[in-house]
């Protein structure tokens, strides 16, 4: 898949199913747990839900961000939110104590099981 097909992917499956991941091995994931905040910068891109010029640059931007360490199994993460786009680094987990763990050490809100296509809020009152 060239770039611009994986760009189009992963824009019109943001907004239609509302999230996508890019794994680094380029694998489907049908389980485990998601957490963000790998990011060395400590933050989440963010655009405009219309914006497909800003899109395709925060691609590319948290593509390479994602492929900077190939000891951990991380991917290109987005989701829809309020009317934009966010983007962030994730890391995969085997297990739901795992990612909890990450998520709390990271300060994540929650954290994403994939096999059950829902976030789990480590408080329930940040949903």
């Amino acid at each position: 898949m060239n770039r611009l097909e994986k760009i189009r992917l992963a824009y019109g499956s943001t907004l239609m199913d509302g999230g996508y991941t890019l794994w680094n091995d380029g694998k489907t994931m049908e389980k485990g747990f998601v957490v963000g905040g790998v990011a060395r910068s400590g933050r989440e891109g963010i655009c405009d839900r219309n914006d497909t010029i800003e899109f395709a640059r925060l691609f590319d931007e948290y593509e390479d961000l994602m492929q900077e360490d190939s000891s951990m199994h991380l991917g290109l993460g987005t989701w829809r939110y309020q009317g934009q786009i966010h983007f962030d680094v994730v890391e995969l987990f085997d297990t739901e104590s795992g990612a909890e763990f990450q998520c709390k050490r990271r300060g994540e809100l929650a954290y994403y099981d994939i096999a059950k296509d829902e976030s789990i809020y480590i408080n329930p009152k940040n949903q």
